[in-house]
């Protein structure tokens, strides 16, 4: 299968000469979290006042909105979003062993970290991050990592990176599964290849307009080598 070339991008293909690193998302792109996320969010939300996810039709429905109009529909204070992202992922952090890879991604990884310099940023803790790399025999694949409990940091996070690697924009490609990501690779000249099988639908990635949309790991192992 031929990797989807997003409309905007048919002039924006990436050259995988130029490029040095590649920016990994955690959760929903190499960690399938979705399960256990909502799990806690539930248990949350049960002894919080905030609304549960109860069925696949509201999952759904939220799989195929922005991030910030889902925390907006859940009532969730972004005062508050900081506090709660962090107990959130303390409480994912006790079951965070029983997380499982998005299938077929390892062997790309592995293929990649040959190559380039490879990266983790993640709203996630580096706790629950070391864990799964090292339960899945990925700890050496991965050099670099930048964990926040702020959702809507991740541009700053990635600027960071590029001015302590004294590296221009276009020798870095993001990989992640929401739009927050796409906005964060725009905002810096990065390139971003967005994947489907995250949280966030296809639909709603399309229309973010992202350099590549895959639907298959192995599509990422086409693109970048």
């Amino acid at each position: 299968m031929t990797p989807y070339l997003a409309k905007v991008a048919t002039s924006n293909t990436i050259d995988s000469c130029k490029i040095k690193a590649v920016l990994f998302d955690f959760d929903g792109t190499l960690a399938n979290t979705l399960t256990l996320g909502l799990e806690v969010f539930n248990n949350y939300a049960k002894t919080h006042g905030y609304k549960e996810v109860n069925s696949q039709d509201q999952l759904e429905q939220y799989r195929s909105m922005s991030t910030l109009k889902i925390i907006e529909s859940m009532g969730i204070s972004l005062i508050k979003l900081p506090f709660i992202v962090s107990d959130l992922r303390k409480r994912m952090g006790e079951k965070i062993h029983l997380v499982e890879p998005i299938g077929n991604i390892v062997p790309v990884v592995k293929v990649l970290a040959k190559r380039y310099t490879l990266g983790i940023i993640t709203s996630n803790s580096r706790h629950n991050v070391d864990i799964f790399l090292n339960r899945h025999n990925l700890t050496d694949e991965f050099q670099y990592f930048s964990t926040s409990i702020k959702l809507f940091g991740k541009s700053k996070r990635l600027k960071r990176f590029l001015a302590r690697e004294k590296l221009d924009p276009d020798h870095v490609v993001m990989i992640g599964d929401e739009t927050r990501d796409i906005e964060a690779a725009r905002k810096c000249g990065v390139s971003i290849i967005s994947v489907s099988w995250g949280f966030q639908t296809f639909s709603v990635l399309n229309q973010m307009q992202p350099d590549f949309l895959v639907s298959h790991p192995h599509e990422i192992q086409e693109i970048l080598t």
